[in-house]
């Protein structure tokens, strides 16, 4: 997973917990808008889910 704030300054790598759950914790200090990036590999395909979240 990837997390990027709105200004593109703080920038965060998580990876899941273990591999077979998709649990990811990570920690964001600084509140405002951020954009995610989860991947997900099934076989052959990696399906990518983007979202945006706000931390208060």
């Amino acid at each position: 997973m990837i997390i990027i704030d709105k200004d593109i300054e703080q920038f965060i790598h998580v990876h899941p917990v273990s591999d077979d759950k998709t649990v990811f914790h990570t920690q964001i200090n600084e509140p405002g808008m951020y954009m995610v990036w989860r991947e997900f590999k099934f076989g052959e395909d990696v399906l990518v889910f983007p979202f945006v979240i706000q931390v208060k």
